[in-house]
């Protein structure tokens, strides 16, 4: 639930609240630890496990998402000030080479943190190379409900390399799949298909260490299917 002080919002609902409490007990949630990132506009929750569960929501965009990661706890912390000694490091020709004032903003640090525990009671942060990552649709219609084909699909993001799209196709919400197509995405972003279904699933699977910072969805190209 979130609120404003005025309202209460359920933000769960039909959307994160039946998974996470088919997944784990009432009597269990003396386990959870959160953490906020007021800058960010997320607020995350950290259910341990193997690996552990990590439900993420952003208010601004009112979008969740979820986080695999071997950690047993999180909690929320913020970047220390840099020294002198660090400040040395980045201009090593002495502190009048440096092209900003010590009092600085870049230098006071207080930059929000969401920090993990891991299983050794070691801490650290979410760094380095990107995880894998999987965006995964429930079946739609591509053409208003009639029965279609896609020829080809466009990523609109700035991911070129190291990933997969899975198409499942299916005649009715009822039937089960009727036909898979996996294929990679090519340094052009131009995904060639040969689907030909009524409703459609998305699965895009992302390597680990993949360069990219956002994607938007699909840009498809779709005729008519076959029917009477």
């Amino acid at each position: 639930m979130m609120t404003d002080g005025v309202s209460v919002t359920p933000i769960g609902n039909e959307r994160v609240d039946r998974c996470f409490f088919e997944s784990w007990p009432r009597d269990s949630l003396d386990q959870m630890t959160a953490a906020i990132d007021p800058r960010q506009h997320m607020v995350a929750w950290l259910m341990p496990g193997n690996p552990s569960m990590v439900l993420i929501y952003n208010w601004a965009i009112d979008r969740w998402s979820r986080l695999d990661i071997d950690a047993i706890g999180m909690f929320s912390g913020f970047t220390a000030n840099t020294t002198l000694e660090a400040l040395n490091t980045l201009y090593p020709d002495g502190l009048d080479s440096m092209p900003y004032s010590l009092d600085d903003p870049r230098f006071s640090g207080g930059d929000p943190l969401f920090i993990f525990v891991g299983r050794s009671n070691n801490f650290g942060i979410l760094d380095g190379e990107n995880l894998p990552a999987c965006f995964q649709t429930g079946f739609f219609s591509a053409d208003g409900g009639n029965h279609s084909r896609i020829r080809s699909a466009r990523l609109l993001g700035d991911l070129i390399e190291k990933a997969s799209l899975t198409i499942e196709g299916s005649h009715r919400l009822g039937d089960p799949s009727s036909g898979r197509v996996v294929r990679d995405i090519t340094l052009s972003g131009r995904i060639p298909l040969r689907v030909n279904n009524r409703y459609c699933a998305l699965r895009l699977d992302i390597e680990g260490g993949a360069a990219w910072s956002f994607i938007q969805g699909f840009d498809w190209d779709i005729v008519a299917g076959e029917g009477r």
